[in-house]
Order: structure tokens, then C-alpha cells, then sequence
């Protein structure tokens, strides 16, 4: 042996490495090893270790060739000498430096070698002997300072994680770990962020999550710059399928590692907090924390709460110009949760059961919370729906609960919700029959808006399931004969539903409508099953109309809908509605009135009702016979029948007069006794002429029998109209009130075409007939008010196309009409054009520009020039309110033209306003100035014509001798003027206060830096005007120059906490300068005027106004020492800067020693007690105890 291990120890490395390999070949190198490095004979044992080395990295040996050589490694290591110590960890910095390392099977004994420098006493290090510690602390940082390649990264991970590590070596490891996240391969990345987890265990959990969460940021971002295509990495659908499931393992990931180490969700929720424009991977973290109950209700409240503050980001970045400049524009959040919705696999699929649960949280919360927020929550309920089977029947569910168990208001985010999902994803709700039909029993017992919401779902579905069809026709029958009225009427409406969908004469198969994999296939449903289910409505619907006035008004309303889907049923309702015209119409054509009204009214002992709606009944007749005739060819005898009775009772309509309704001139009207009973056949009497008078107007052809009967009943009309006035202006008893109007929008479009558009030369004698006739424009203007006024809740569904067309007509003939109306009837015109754009701006602002292109009342069209025509030609005796509709009218639309800026500041310039439409002037142009990039220059010159109107505080500070540039401001409005302008100034520092909370970089700092020194400019001349004491104008003044003080403050201290990584802003050197100089001076005359104690006047003032004008100026003193006191931190920070060099110091700023007014009161003490030496002394009384 002592031969052989000399012969060993003359090799060379080369024949050493071919000696091991052989051992390798014949699966002996692990014992070989051993034998070699345990023998003493053996000199050079540290070669035979590193060729074992390279021999392992060439990663040919078997796996169990190779976890036995690598223990044989490692088992020497923790005994070899500590040069052959040095040796092995140098080799293999060596390796990982220049790239040698091929399988990384040996990095293990790497690991125990550095876990063993800690315990040597001595180490060299480069030269240099230090001690285990440092060395291994050397050691460390040269391993995290080498270029790791992409092979090397999880095998140095894994190893690193079992050695041991201080605080500081664990930041290096941490960092260095983190940084290699960015360039490895993405199929690595879950595994590197699992490792990570490993080590967040030690105490770095916000660092990793941080870092993760930063990584994931900026490689969203370079595959969003890699697509050309798409300017949003969210909507972009080229993006790689790759890395969207390395983000959905790596969530998985996390979301496992919470479970076993809570405080990496504490680390999630504390970073979530400080992110400010959230991307797929970081709300998709947070999403799925939501699983985790212990955080649900935390990370529910911080996710609420950022989507508001997204949704409010964005919109004050599109109306504010001064934002645009110092902030960045965050993601959309909404296109954000398309995304995630949109992602199935790879773990995206946890996240929905907490997608659910946000979406129905921004849906529950309160209606005056911001809707984007409750539309995003829709949205993302739609698509879950939609591309989640196993969320279906919970979201179905839960939106029905909330619907049929919401005692309240009815919540139109839960019925659109509803309404969109039965629209768009009916093939879908065919498989949750069962959901529904729990649900039918409890419909009648809601609110009647959340039925028809409900009914509108389920009737559709209906049509294709039997069994459901039959059991909601006998829960309607049940419902029908409740006691409930409430539920009587949703019962009319889900059978009325019905009847739209079964239409008669349509046969078709629900293997044609849907999908096959989603109904019965081939269950045919016949035309003659829906005769027989409309038959068997019909006869329910004919016992609904015996029951009260409520009930049978539905069914009346409802009847023109049905035979307007559903034609061929339309022999069945007229002869329904014919009936109930007999029982009350008269058959006698020479006798008056056509009507017998006076059987339709029961008198009970404390009222009288409506027993039989005739107003409804007769439109619903007009309706269906009308729509019958637009769409069949031949005349039917019911048709032809009931159409004679409708002519006969228009005829003798126009011939009745009063006496022959029993309302003459003597009748009392009241609430009780014979006096109601005249109130209801007035008011009914109304209606039906009003049914009558809109069949004329939508149907005329130009007859001149139709002007003179339209003029006719209108007559009659007015008369009771003025009978009503009059007896209610006389009466001392309650006031009753008005009822709504059956002359519809339509038809008060169309009557307002004939009475004010001069192209109707077809009809020239019907339209002068009607211009003739008396009051008939004052009564069709204040009807149109009254249905706008109650527009919301006037049974209008603004979604439908109808309302929407009419409205657009409506506003159309206005605007046409608007500049050839005599001045009371373009006053009232413009009332109502006011009314419809609110209405269309709050209730559809999606189509709202559209709405205002087809009105022909946006920025290009001629009422624009108008308008300002007009305002430049007012004086203070014209149309004030006009001019206030005007002024409204362009604030609404607000499309921010700079043609509509130029022409409001001609005004503006121009002057002679009332004094109040001035104030209105300046503040719709200043409101909408926002995004003009002038809006600072506007500011100022408002701020010094002010000024010069009002006077100045000291006359020889400021030159009064000023040339204005906005006439409109006189010694009279500047107040009013100056109120508006302070608001404005509030909302610039606003805007500022919020881009310095949102986060600025160096240029968008020098920004803000900039602009508060204009608004300072802008302070100044306002604060140095003789403002009226005694008014709320002051107290608004001194709140605004406060706000500038905490804005700045706030920007002091942003700047404070970035003066060592940037250093000091130049523009901010000038900004101190601006305010510590000019602005300063200014604010403490200003308070000494507020202090002063005589006014103009030369009278005293009481001390309850002197307190109250003062009472803003402590705010103000300590909203500037907190201004200060930051200034002189920063400039301690700074060192090179000081920003305090132009601020007077002050040590007692609070109080000051007013020697006049301590003279006046010792003489007023004095003569107090001369007059108190002069009267004689009074005896004092003891009291007897």
C-alpha cells in the first residue's frame, strides 16, 4: 500500500482527476475519497478534493454516486486544515465568478464551508489575516458582490439558506437574492420567491415582500414595452401566457406560506398600504389574502379604500391641469380586475372566491358612495359569472338575497347587476333553474321596483323550462288573491312579463335559442302552449280587474307594452279592455257626457276613491288600437268597434261643459264628504282630457277638425284647471295636492314642435290654430317642468330608447327655438333646457356628449354663441334668471374648449352683470380654467383687480393706480368676487396637497415649488385689500392663506425626507424667499386690519363681532410657526441653504401690547372711580343667623 499511495501522491492534477474518474466508472469514488482523505500518507489531499470537485460538476456520476461523494466532501471539510479551508471556498468563488460551474452538485460543500469560518480562531482573507468572524463576514459580502449567473442563482439560494446569518449578512444575502429576481429565468422565479419566503422566516418579511412586489412591477412593465401594440399591459392580450402563470404560482406560493407564518400576510398588508399605483401581481396579492380570515375584514377595508382613492386620482388628474403636471396617472384598478378575472390557471383561480367578495362589498356599500366604485364591483361579478362556472350559483344567489331581502330603498346597483346577467349570460342562468325557483315564493313580498327587477331575470328563462314556467303561474295566482296589495301588483306585473315573452303564433326550440349543452335538447315549445299559457293569464288578469283602483291601473298601464311584443294576443286584450269600457261608457250618443264618471267614484265616510281608472283605461285602448293598426292590414271588427266608441266620446267631449260633469262654479272641493267626491271627478275628469289631448297631438294629420277639438278640450281643460286654483286659493281647509300629468314627454315634445317651429307648412292651419289658443304654451311649459321635476320617480325608465329619443327631441326644438321666443318663453325654455341636460349629466353620463351632439348643444354649435352673445349683452335690468339658466347650462356641459374659455373671459372682460351673475361669471370660468395652462395668470389678474376696486390697507405699499383688465369687477361685486376667487385658490391647494401625498419626483417638486410661488403672488394683492368687515368674506380669506401655510408645511416635509438623496430645490430657495418676504409682510397687516377696532365708519364695534373676526387668526399664526419650524429642520438638513433668511423671527407672535387701548381704559377706570367716591355709601345689611 505504502508503493500505491506513493505512486498517488507523484501524480499530477490532470492524471489525479483520470484516476477519480475511473474510481467513478466502477461506482468506488465515494469510499475511494474516503480512504484518500482520511489517510495520512496521502500528501496532497486538498488536489483530490478539488478534482472530486470538478469531477461531480461535470455531472456525470450517478445520483448515488454523487450524494455519497458529496458527503465524503463534506464530512472532510468540517476536519480538513484551514488553508485547505480557504482553498475550497476560493475555488469556488473562482468558479461562480468566471461561470464554471456546470450542475452545481458540489455548492452544498461550498455551504458547510463557510458555516465552519465562523468557529477558526484565524483566517486569511486576501492577504490579510482576520479573525472567523470577520472573515466569514468577508467571505459573504465577496459571494454577494460576484455576478451570479441564471444556473447558479436557485442552487446558491438553497445553500445560503441553511448557513447561518446576522442581521447585516441577512440584508446582503437578502438584497442580492432580490436583485437576481429581475434577470433569472421565469420558470425559476417561483421557486427563487419560495426560497425567499425561507428567509423572510428570519425577520425580513416586509423586505421581501417589498422587493417581490417591486420586482413583479418592473417585469410587468417591460413586457408592457415590449408590446407594441397595446399602450396598457392589462388589456394587452399578447402578453405572455408564461408569466402570467409565474405570477399566479408565485401568489399561490405566498398565499401557502401565510398559512404557516402569519406575519408575511402583516408584511403584505403593511406594503399594500404604501403602494400608490397598484399592477396585477400586487392586487392580485392582496386579493388573495382576502382567503386568510384573520385579515379578510382589514384587507377588505384597505382594498375599498384603494380602489376609491384610484378612481378619485384619475378624475382629478383629468379636471386639474396643475395635477397632470406633478403626478403620475396610476393604472385604471378596473382594467386591473378585468385582468385577473380574465386569468384562470396557474393559481389565479384562488383569487375568486375574494374577487366575489370585494365585488359584492363595493355593491353593499351606501348609494352616495362614488359609483365608478359600485361599476367596478359589477364588473367584476359579470365576468366571474361569465368565466367561473363553480361562482355562478353563489353569485346568483347572493344577488337575489340581496334584491328580495333589502327592506330599504331598492338598490339600483344590485338590480343593474342583475338585469345585465340575465341579458348577457342567459344560457348560463338556465343551470341555476333551481336558485331561481327557491327564490319566486319570496317576490311577492318585496318592494315593487326589486320585482320587476327580479321578474325581468326570471321571465326569459322561463321560456325555456317548463316546470319553472308552471310553478311562477301558480305562485302569481296565489299572490294575486293576497291581502297584500303590494303583492296583488307584482303578481299583475311577473303575469304581464309573461305575456310579452310566450308570444302567440311563435313556435321555436330550445336547442335553436341556446346552446345544447345547456337546455333540454329538442323540447319543442309549440305555438299553441303559448296561446294557451297568454289564454290562461288573460282570465287571472280579468279577476285582477275587479279588485282596487292600484291594481287595475297596473294591469291598464302594462297592456300596451304586452300587445306591442306580443301582436298576435291582441284579440284577447281588447276584448278584456272592451268590456270594462261598456260597463262604463255611454250608449247614447246624444246624451252628455260620454262618460259615466260619477259610478266610477265611491264615496266612503272620510274620502272618495277612484274606482275604475278611466284616464288608464282609455290611453291603454288608444294604445293597442293604434299599434294594431300601424302593423296589420286588414280592419278587425273589435278594433273597428272600439275605435267608434273612442271618436264618440272625443266628439262629445268637446261638446260637454262643466254642468254636464256636475262641476259648475258653485261646487266646493275638499278631503271629505261631497266635497272629495267632487276633488276626484275634477281631477279624473283632468286626466282623461289629458289622454284625449295627447291621441290628438300623436296622431294629427293636419285636419283643421282636429285643431278645433284639441282646442275645444283644452278649453275645457283650462276651465277646470282655473276652477281648481281658484277654489283652492279661497279654501282654509288642507291643500290637496296635484296629481301627475297624462299628457306624456311625447306628446308635450311634439305639441311644443307645432306651437314654436315655423317648418311645419304641411300643417300651417292646425299650427296656427293651436298658437291661438289660450294659455295652451304657459300649460304645455309648466307641464314639461312638472314631469322633469319628478322625473326620477315618474314610472320613466331613462334607459329605454323611447324616453332617451324623446328627451333628445325635446332638447333639440328647444335649443332650435331658444333665439326666436319672446323673452318669457325663452326664459322658461331656458329653465327646462337647464332641467333635461342635469337630468341626462346624472342619470346616463356615459352618453352624455353624445346626448349633447344630437341636441346640437355642445362646443361647435350656435347656442354656445349664443349664449355668450347674450351674456355680453345684459345689462343689470334684463334676464337675470335667464342669464343664471345659461351660465348653468354651460357648467354642465363643461366640455372645456378653449373657444368657450376665450368667450366666457370676453364677458368677463366686457363687464355690466347683475352683481350676483357676475359672482356666477367668474366662478364658471375660473371652475373651468383647471385645466388651462393660464389658469395662474387669470388668478392673478382677478387677485389685483380686486384689489384696486376695493382699496388698499396702506396706500403706500401698493399703487392703486392700477388699469383693470376684468371690467366686471366693481366696488360693489368685489366681495362677492373675492369669495369666489379664495374657493378657487382652496381648490388649487388641493390639487397641490394631494399630488404631495400621492408622491413627486425631482422635476414635478420644482413644479409644485412654482406654483406656490404664484399663488403666494396671487395672495398678496387679496390680502392687502380693505375687505368689508363683519362679513364672511374675511373668515374665507383667512381659511384659504391657512391652507396655503399647511400646503406648503406639507411640502416642506416631503422635501425634508428627500434633501439627502437629491439635495436642495433652487425653486424652493425662491418660494421661501416669495413668502418669508412678500407674503408674510402682507398676512400681518392683514391681521392687524381684522384687529382694528374702529371701522369705516369711525364707530365702535362690539366685542361679540371684534371675536368673531378674530377668530380665525390663532389657525392662521400656528399654520405659519408649523410653516417655520419645518423650514428651519430642512434647512439643518440642507446645511449649504438657509431657508429662513427672509422670515422675520418672532417669539411672541400670539399677543401684542396695545398701549392706546391701556390708556383708555385707565381713564376709564379713573372717571369710574371718581364717580364711585361722589356716591354716597349704602348701609350693609348682616343677616341674622
Amino acid at each position: 500500500m505504502a508503493t500505491n499511495y506513493d505512486k498517488l501522491n507523484g501524480l499530477d492534477s490532470e492524471q489525479k482527476y483520470k484516476f477519480l474518474v475511473k474510481r467513478s466508472r466502477e461506482n468506488r469514488l465515494p469510499e475511494t475519497l474516503e480512504r484518500l482523505l482520511n489517510n495520512d500518507k496521502v500528501s496532497n489531499k486538498l488536489d483530490f478534493l478539488l478534482q472530486s470537485l470538478k469531477l461531480l460538476e461535470e455531472g456525470e456520476l450517478i445520483n448515488s454516486v454523487t450524494t455519497d461523494t458529496s458527503n465524503a466532501l463534506i464530512a472532510y471539510t468540517a476536519t480538513c486544515v484551514t488553508s485547505e479551508l480557504e482553498a475550497i471556498i476560493e475555488w469556488f468563488f473562482k468558479h461562480i465568478r468566471k461561470e464554471e460551474l456546470k450542475s452545481c452538485k458540489s455548492i452544498e460543500t461550498l455551504g458547510k464551508s463557510l458555516s465552519r469560518v465562523p468557529s477558526l480562531k484565524s483566517i486569511l482573507y486576501e492577504g490579510e489575516v482576520f479573525s472567523g468572524v470577520e472573515g466569514y463576514n468577508c467571505y459573504i459580502n465577496k459571494l454577494c458582490t460576484l455576478r451570479w449567473s441564471k444556473a447558479y442563482v436557485l442552487p446558491l439560494v438553497e445553500m445560503l439558506r441553511d448557513v447561518s446569518l446576522d442581521g447585516k449578512q441577512l440584508d446582503t444575502v437578502t438584497d442580492k437574492i432580490l436583485n437576481t429576481l429581475s434577470f433569472i429565468s421565469l420558470p425559476d422565479v417561483p421557486q427563487l420567491v419560495y426560497q425567499l419566503l425561507l428567509f423572510a422566516s428570519k425577520g425580513k418579511h416586509k423586505t421581501v415582500i417589498s422587493g417581490v412586489i417591486n420586482t413583479f412591477r418592473e417585469l410587468e412593465k417591460t413586457f408592457a414595452d415590449e408590446n407594441t401594440n397595446e399602450d396598457s399591459l392589462f388589456s394587452n392580450p399578447s402578453l405572455s401566457e408564461e408569466f402570467v402563470q409565474v405570477e399566479g404560482t408565485t401568489i399561490l406560493h405566498i398565499t401557502i406560506a401565510i398559512k404557516h407564518d402569519i406575519e408575511l400576510g402583516k408584511a403584505i398588508i403593511w406594503n399594500l398600504k404604501h403602494i400608490r399605483n397598484f399592477t396585477c401581481f400586487s392586487l392580485g396579492l392582496g386579493v388573495a389574502l382576502l382567503s386568510h380570515h384573520r385579515f379578510t375584514e382589514q384587507v377588505m377595508t384597505l382594498l375599498k379604500s384603494a380602489i376609491q382613492k384610484n378612481l378619485k386620482c384619475r378624475s382629478l388628474i383629468k379636471q386639474s391641469k396643475i395635477l397632470n403636471d406633478i403626478i403620475t396617472n396610476p393604472n385604471d384598478i378596473g382594467e386591473i380586475f378585468k385582468a385577473l378575472i380574465s386569468r384562470k390557471d396557474g393559481g389565479w383561480d384562488l383569487l375568486t372566491e375574494g374577487l366575489v367578495k370585494l365585488a359584492f362589498v363595493l355593491l353593499d356599500s351606501p348609494e352616495t358612495s362614488d359609483i365608478s366604485s359600485a361599476n367596478i364591483g359589477i364588473s367584476i361579478l359579470e365576468t366571474c359569472y361569465k368565466l367561473h362556472p363553480h361562482c355562478k350559483s353563489a353569485v346568483l344567489n347572493q344577488v337575489l338575497n340581496r334584491i328580495i331581502s333589502s327592506s330599504q330603498l331598492p338598490s339600483n346597483k344590485h338590480r343593474k347587476l342583475l338585469y345585465s346577467i340575465s341579458r348577457r349570460s342567459l344560457q348560463l342562468m338556465l343551470t341555476e333553474t333551481k336558485v331561481l325557483k327557491d327564490n319566486l315564493p319570496n317576490i311577492p313580498q318585496i318592494p315593487v321596483s326589486n320585482a320587476e327587477a327580479v321578474l325581468s331575470a326570471i321571465v326569459p328563462v322561463m321560456r325555456y323550462d317548463t316546470p319553472l314556467r308552471d310553478y311562477s303561474i301558480m305562485v302569481f295566482r296565489k299572490s294575486l288573491f293576497s291581502k297584500d296589495r303590494n303583492s296583488r301588483t307584482i303578481a299583475v306585473i311577473g303575469l304581464t312579463e309573461m305575456m310579452k315573452k310566450f308570444k302567440v303564433g311563435e313556435a321555436y326550440s330550445q336547442s335553436s335559442q341556446l346552446s345544447c349543452s345547456q337546455v333540454q335538447v329538442h323540447m319543442m315549445v309549440t305555438k299553441d302552449i303559448n296561446e294557451a299559457v297568454c289564454t290562461e293569464i288573460v282570465l287571472l288578469l280579468k279577476r285582477a280587474l275587479k279588485q282596487q283602483n292600484s291594481i287595475r291601473s297596473t294591469v291598464y298601464d302594462r297592456l300596451g307594452d304586452v300587445v306591442s311584443c306580443n301582436q298576435q294576443i291582441y284579440p284577447m286584450v281588447l276584448q278584456l279592455l272592451g268590456e270594462q269600457l261598456d260597463a262604463i261608457y255611454e250608449k247614447d250618443v246624444n246624451l252628455l257626457p260620454p262618460i259615466k264618471l260619477s259610478e266610477c267614484v265611491t264615496t266612503l265616510p272620510e274620502h272618495s276613491i277612484l274606482r275604475e281608472p278611466v284616464p288608464n283605461l282609455i290611453r291603454a285602448i288608444f294604445q293597442c288600437t293604434q299599434l294594431i293598426r300601424t302593423r296589420i292590414d286588414e280592419e278587425d271588427d273589435d278594433i273597428m268597434k272600439l275605435t267608434e266608441k273612442l271618436t264618440s266620446i272625443l266628439l262629445r267631449c268637446c261638446k260637454s261643459d262643466l254642468e254636464d260633469w256636475e262641476l259648475d262654479k258653485a261646487v266646493q272641493f275638499g278631503n271629505t264628504g261631497v266635497e272629495s267626491r267632487n276633488l276626484v271627478t275634477a281631477q279624473s275628469l283632468i286626466s282623461i282630457l289629458e289622454v284625449l289631448l295627447e291621441h290628438i297631438i300623436l296622431n294629427a294629420q293636419g285636419l283643421s277638425e282636429e285643431a278645433d277639438s284639441f282646442k275645444k278640450l283644452f278649453y275645457i281643460l283650462n276651465n277646470i284647471i282655473e276652477l281648481l286654483n281658484e277654489k283652492q286659493s279661497s279654501s282654509k281647509a288642507k291643500k290637496f295636492k296635484p296629481q301627475p300629468s297624462f299628457f306624456s314627454l311625447e306628446a308635450i315634445a311634439t305639441l311644443l314642435e307645432y306651437l314654436f317651429e315655423n317648418d311645419k307648412s304641411e300643417h300651417e292651419d292646425f299650427c296656427t290654430t293651436l298658437r291661438t289658443t289660450t294659455n295652451i304654451s304657459t300649460w304645455a311649459l309648466g307641464t314639461l317642468m312638472d314631469h322633469l321635476k319628478n322625473f326620477p320617480s315618474n314610472n320613466c325608465d331613462f334607459t329605454s330608447k323611447d324616453v332617451s329619443r324623446t328627451l333628445r327631441n325635446l332638447s333639440k326644438s328647444i335649443v332650435q327655438n331658444l333665439a326666436n321666443s319672446n323673452s318669457l318663453y325663452r326664459e322658461k325654455f331656458s329653465s327646462v333646457l337647464l332641467k333635461v341636460v342635469q337630468i341626462v349629466k346624472n342619470l346616463d353620463s356615459d352618453r352624455f356628449d353624445e346626448f349633447c351632439e344630437g341636441c346640437q348643444i355642445n362646443k361647435e354649435s350656435s347656442l354656445c354663441s349664443q349664449i355668450f352673445t347674450f351674456l355680453k349683452s345684459s345689462t343689470e335690468e334684463e334676464n337675470f334668471e335667464e342669464a343664471q339658466n345659461y351660465l348653468a347650462i354651460l357648467y354642465t356641459i363643461n366640455n372645456n374648449d378653449s373657444n368657450m374659455l376665450s368667450w366666457i373671459d370676453d364677458v368677463v372682460k366686457v363687464g355690466g352683470l347683475n352683481s350676483a351673475l357676475s359672482k356666477d361669471t367668474v366662478a364658471y370660468l375660473l371652475s373651468n380654467n383647471r385645466e388651462n395652462s393660464k389658469n395662474h395668470d387669470t388668478l392673478l389678474a382677478i387677485s389685483e383687480d380686486i384689489h384696486s376696486c376695493l382699496g388698499d390697507i396702506e396706500d403706500e405699499d401698493y399703487s392703486l393706480n392700477h388699469q383693470k383688465i376684468y371690467q366686471i369687477i366693481t366696488e360693489n361685486n368685489a366681495p362677492r368676487i373675492l369669495l369666489v376667487q379664495s374657493l378657487a385658490i382652496d381648490k388649487l391647494l388641493s390639487d397641490i396637497e394631494w399630488g404631495i401625498q400621492m408622491g413627486c419626483n425631482e422635476d414635478q417638486a420644482d413644479v409644485i415649488s412654482v406654483i406656490l410661488s404664484k399663488i403666494a403672488a396671487i395672495l398678496i394683492p387679496l390680502l392687502q385689500c380693505q375687505t368689508p368687515r363683519g362679513t364672511s368674506v374675511i373668515d374665507q380669506v383667512g381659511r384659504t392663506v391657512k391652507n396655503f401655510y399647511t400646503t406648503f408645511t406639507a411640502f416642506i416635509k416631503h422635501e425634508t425626507a428627500k434633501v439627502s438623496e437629491r439635495g436642495t430645490l433652487r425653486s424652493l430657495e425662491k418660494l421661501s424667499k416669495v413668502v418669508g418676504k412678500q407674503l408674510n409682510d402682507s398676512l400681518y397687516k392683514f391681521m392687524i386690519y381684522i384687529e382694528t377696532h374702529d371701522d369705516e365708519t369711525g364707530k365702535k364695534r362690539t366685542q361679540v363681532v371684534i371675536r368673531k373676526q378674530v377668530i380665525a387668526l390663532p389657525g392662521i399664526i400656528y399654520a405659519l410657526e408649523q410653516c417655520e419650524r419645518n423650514l428651519i429642520t430642512l434647512s439643518k438638513k440642507a446645511k449649504s441653504v438657509d431657508f429662513m433668511e427672509h422670515f422675520k423671527r418672532s417669539t411672541a407672535r400670539d399677543f401684542r401690547i396695545r398701549g392706546d387701548l391701556l390708556r383708555s381704559n385707565d381713564n376709564q377706570d379713573e372717571n369710574t372711580d371718581d364717580n364711585s367716591n361722589k356716591q354716597p355709601r349704602k348701609k350693609q345689611k348682616l343677616s341674622s343667623r
